[in-house]
Order: structure tokens, then C-alpha cells, then sequence
């Protein structure tokens, strides 16, 4: 029994041993942690050889270290959006990583509460721009350079509220204020029309504004819009060069507002940039959309090709 005794003292002493040296250890790991700022951080992974979306990585699981707990946790919004972005792709393989500790990515409830604080109105949003600016000032001249893309589609009617800004969902919307917005059922939108650009240098599509409206917008308030969104895309330096649309009748309507004809005897297919005198917009139909229309003509006179 003695013996015993003795060896089990004698163990309870060398695991106490461990556990002061394994707690140093952790305190000193964590001053060393609360030292790091994001600059020290930022300086080691550049020495790596590594890949953008790893160093963001590397710099998300340093920056959530810090917090004990994991309620308390804030993530960048690159993090956030890429985590966004896994969750759409693959939520499986998402629910897998976040429930086994894998990387640190926000739950599914952290992730609704972000979106649905996020505010989804009609109309050109200021701050939009504003970011859109920042993003432009690194890009080259030549990526700078895009096409502004727009389209048209019908969409259900419908009306609903908005309880976080107790407005009107549904209802005909070109950015004015809820005041003058009619909210009768016969009035209510049918139709949403959407606004983007795509880079000429680089790969990539980006919406910029959406509208509500009850029928096909009109051309001449269609024309309205598109000047409205080249003036604030060319202050925010974006080199707009050309637009794409389809051969709508709206946007035929708006064509000739511009000027713009396809007859043989005065054919112009470019009008003046209204922010800059010294460059030209081109008018551009969607060819797929055309190609689209020639084979419904098909189809709808029922073109026999004899063998």
C-alpha cells in the first residue's frame, strides 16, 4: 500500500509539474497573441507562398483566435462573403466544416441576421457608388473600361411590408420617396428592370441598380435612366464605352431618343458621352436575343427545309 502511495504521489506530482508548465505555455502563447496586430500579421504572410484566398484564411483564424467566446466573434466581410458564397454552393460540406471546427465560419443564424439587415431598395444607391469609386481607383486604365448592360422582365405582382423599414414591398418603384408610391392592387409592379456592368479587361458582371414598374418602361423615361447611370458609373471612374440591350420596343423607343438609327441612308449606332465630350457610347443589340427571335419566327411559321 505504501508502494502504491508512493508511486501515485509521486505521478500526482509529475502531472502537476506538466500542468503549471502546459499552463505557461498557454499564457504565453496568448500574450504573444494579444501582441499581434494586423500589420505584423500581414508582413509574415507576404513572406509565404501562398495564394490570396489562404492568407485570408491565415488572417481570419488569427483575427478569431483572439476571442474566447464564440458568440462574440467578428468577421471581415471578404470572410463573410466567401462563407456566403460555400453555404450556396455546397451546404453540406458547410454544416460539416462549421459543426467540426474546421475553419472558423459564421452559423447559419449569424448569416441570415447579416443579410436581412441589408437593405435591398430600388433606385441608384449612393454608397454603392461610393464603394464602387474605391474599387475603381486601383484598377488599371484599361480595366476601368465596361459596357453597361440592362434588361427587362415581368415578374409577379405582389404586396407585402417590410417590417424593419415599415415600407412597401411590390409596389412601383424607380427610387422616390414611399410617400408618392401607389399601393392599389391594379397599380402594383409587373415588370423589374435591372441594371449592370461587365468589364471589357476583366471577367466578371455587376449589378448596379433594379427597378419596379408597372408595364414595359417607357423609352423615354428608359433614357432617363440610362443617362443617370453613366453619369454616376463615369464620376465613380468607370469608362463606360458601350451599352447592350435587346431589341425591345421600349428600347427601340429609347434608341431613337439618342439618336440612334439603323436605316440604310442615315445609319448612327453612337452618341456622345455625356460625361466626357471627347468619347463615344455604341448601341449594341444582344445577338444571342436576335438570333432568339429569328428562331421563333421559325418555329412559329413552321419552316419546312425540303431534304
Amino acid at each position: 500500500m505504501r508502494r502504491q502511495l508512493n508511486t501515485i504521489s509521486k505521478a500526482k506530482t509529475r502531472l502537476t509539474l506538466v500542468n503549471k508548465k502546459l499552463s505557461a505555455d498557454v499564457k504565453m502563447y496568448e500574450e504573444r497573441l494579444e501582441k499581434l496586430n494586423e500589420e505584423k500579421v500581414e508582413d509574415y504572410i507576404q513572406h509565404l507562398n501562398i495564394g490570396s484566398a489562404q492568407a485570408m484564411v491565415m488572417k481570419e483564424v488569427i483575427s478569431i483566435a483572439k476571442y474566447e467566446s464564440k458568440h462574440s466573434r467578428h468577421y471581415s466581410p471578404d470572410w463573410f462573403l466567401m462563407c456566403l458564397l460555400m453555404s450556396i454552393r455546397r451546404p453540406k460540406m458547410y454544416n460539416f466544416i462549421l459543426n467540426n471546427d474546421i475553419l472558423p465560419l459564421p452559423s447559419p443564424r449569424t448569416s441570415k441576421g447579416c443579410i436581412s439587415s441589408m437593405k435591398f431598395e430600388c433606385g441608384f444607391n449612393a454608397p454603392f457608388f461610393e464603394a464602387l469609386m474605391k474599387k475603381f481607383t486601383t484598377k488599371t486604365e484599361e480595366e476601368k473600361h465596361v459596357v453597361l448592360i440592362f434588361d427587362e422582365m415581368s415578374v409577379r405582382k405582389g404586396l407585402k411590408t417590410d417590417v424593419t423599414s415599415m415600407k412597401y414591398q411590390g409596389v412601383v418603384n424607380f427610387g422616390e420617396e414611399e410617400s408618392s408610391r401607389s399601393t392599389d392592387v391594379n397599380e402594383l409592379a409587373d415588370h423589374a428592370l435591372v441594371f449592370g456592368i461587365s468589364s471589357l479587361r476583366e471577367n466578371y458582371f455587376q449589378p448596379i441598380s433594379c427597378f419596379a414598374s408597372k408595364e414595359p418602361t417607357l423609352g423615354s423615361t428608359l433614357a432617363k435612366l440610362v443617362l443617370q447611370a453613366i453619369l454616376l458609373l463615369e464620376k465613380a471612374g468607370v469608362k463606360v464605352c458601350a451599352m447592350v440591350c435587346d431589341g425591345a420596343r421600349t428600347n427601340r423607343k429609347m434608341w431613337k431618343e439618342f439618336g440612334i438609327s439603323g436605316s440604310l441612308d442615315s445609319t448612327r449606332h453612337f452618341f456622345e458621352n455625356p460625361y466626357d465630350s471627347d468619347r463615344k457610347m455604341f448601341v449594341l443589340s444582344d445577338v444571342p436575343h436576335l438570333f432568339k427571335c429569328i428562331q421563333n419566327q421559325l418555329l412559329k411559321n413552321e419552316l419546312i427545309v425540303g431534304c
